[in-house]
């Protein structure tokens, strides 16, 4: 993108901008990041963010130097972006509150804290952020966050707008898993990764008979010792009509567990489903290949192809 002459040629431009969004995002977070005090830093960002309306917000991702000193020196920058990646940060419990507490993020769509040192009273907060209300998008892999910490997520109207939730090992338990059984807000999310968190066939059941999970397109529930009542209570679960991907890997199954999953009357629109290191013999492969399913040897997954329209693609 050209360098404009005052603010109104950097409003023509913007909104001229047709094509190759990617590309002009990194070029006007360059420009940005080297605005003259001169031109005025606020009237220029003000008409940004009036004039990128129609770019795709996905690709509107918090370049790195935006995030730098974000909790001591937040960048004003910051309110153009929809996609903030802090994974790996070590934020805390204190930098969470901190996040929480930023207007600057009032715009995010996508907010990624995987591995960030987040408890259950930074959790607590983000989940109370008046700032955070767009968010759709959600990521907490690896923070221990436990049974306490997904309380106050499942209860939080801040997130009631939830599609995407990442769990994976964030020591929930069957306490965690039955705390977001009983959410009333979480009645949108289509993408649920709740591996590697110790939930076994109890906390499992309190999922399948949950509202929360009747959008649901993609559910990871591998590395969690549910076993086969585990894959039983899924397979009776009315909620689940809409799953298309299904992630049972290393899920204590045996063979009726997986002739469960293939005779559920409501699992119908599975066409990948993944059950390696289970111990699914003869019976089970059978009872799969039955409804529809083939096995892939180099994906090790059970695809199925479905001639019925509605059905979706997992998001994984």
């Amino acid at each position: 993108m050209p360098a404009p002459n005052d603010l109104a040629d950097l409003q023509t431009k913007l909104i001229a901008q047709k094509g190759d969004f990617e590309t002009a995002w990194a070029d006007l977070c360059s420009l940005l990041d080297t605005w003259p005090t001169s031109m005025g830093l606020p009237a220029a960002l003000d008409i940004v963010e009036a004039s990128i309306r129609h770019w795709p917000e996905f690709l509107r991702e918090t370049p790195w130097q935006w995030k730098e000193a974000i909790l001591t020196q937040p960048n004003p920058r910051l309110r153009l972006a929809r996609t903030l990646n802090l994974q790996w940060e070590d934020l805390g419990d204190a930098g969470a509150a901190i996040l929480a507490a930023l207007p600057l993020l009032a715009n995010l769509d996508t907010l990624d804290l995987a591995n960030t040192g987040i408890g259950a009273a930074g959790l607590g907060a983000l989940a109370q952020s008046p700032y955070l209300t767009r968010i759709t998008g959600l990521t907490l892999d690896y923070n221990p966050i436990g049974p306490e910490g997904v309380q106050a997520l499942a209860h939080s109207p801040t997130w009631a707008g939830l599609t995407h939730l990442r769990l994976d090992e964030s020591g929930l338990g069957d306490a965690g898993a039955m705390a977001l059984a009983a959410s009333p807000c979480l009645r949108r999310l289509r993408l649920l990764d709740l591996a590697n968190n110790s939930i076994t066939a109890v906390g499992m059941a309190a999922l399948a008979q949950s509202p929360v999970l009747k959008a649901l397109n993609t559910l990871i529930a591998s590395n969690n010792p549910i076993g086969d009542a585990g894959a039983q209570a899924l397979a009776a679960s009315p909620h689940l009509t809409q799953v298309g991907g299904l992630y049972l890997i290393t899920a204590d199954l045996s063979d009726s567990g997986a002739q469960a999953l293939a005779a559920s009357p409501y699992l119908t629109l599975v066409t990948e489903l993944d059950v390696q290191d289970n111990a699914i013999g003869k019976v089970g492969k059978a009872a799969l290949r039955a409804v529809g399913y083939r096995y892939s040897a180099e994906e090790q997954v059970w695809h199925r192809k479905l001639r019925r329209a509605r059905a979706q693609p997992a998001e994984v």
